[in-house]
């Protein structure tokens, strides 16, 4: 089992994509337009890059410990022989709330479930920041169900 988790987090590590990246292109991160998706029944944008992007408490391994000591591999998935990642994106809100977790790349679902209900108790993060300003923000988050 140790193993197993041993695995998951440093596939969690190594497939990141930058949960909520800073601009490392040529858009502008202050270009609002360009720069946010709009969140239905919400005024506020949620903006995909930031210049300060929002933080697990205590990091990356913070989240890590976090999926560690949370992350259970669903029986079925075990019984099936089930492996591959799940994408789960969600949006950081400016008082550090986990909210709109949902799943972009599904991998079964029980799974998708389990990777789901982890993500939705996650504690608050420090939020994102924009021109100095708190904004609400996208993240994704790959986890990795890999049998050993």
């Amino acid at each position: 089992m140790k193993q197993f988790l041993s695995l998951l987090f440093l596939a969690i590590i190594l497939s990141c994509t930058t949960l909520c990246a800073q601009n490392t292109t040529k858009n502008n991160p202050q270009d609002n337009a360009q720069n946010t998706v709009q969140s239905a029944g919400d005024e506020d944008p949620v903006f995909i890059w930031v210049e300060k992007e929002a933080q697990f408490p205590g990091g990356i391994k913070g989240l890590i410990k976090y999926v560690q000591d949370n992350l259970s591999y669903p029986q079925s998935a075990r019984d099936n022989n089930v492996e591959g990642m799940v994408f789960v994106q969600f949006v950081v809100e400016k008082n550090g709330k986990v909210n709109e977790a949902q799943i972009i790349k599904s991998l079964s679902p029980d799974c998708d479930a389990e990777a789901l209900r982890v993500v939705k108790g996650m504690p608050k993060w420090k939020p994102a920041k924009q021109k100095g300003k708190r904004v609400r923000c996208q993240m994704n988050l790959p986890i990795s169900f890999k049998l050993i």
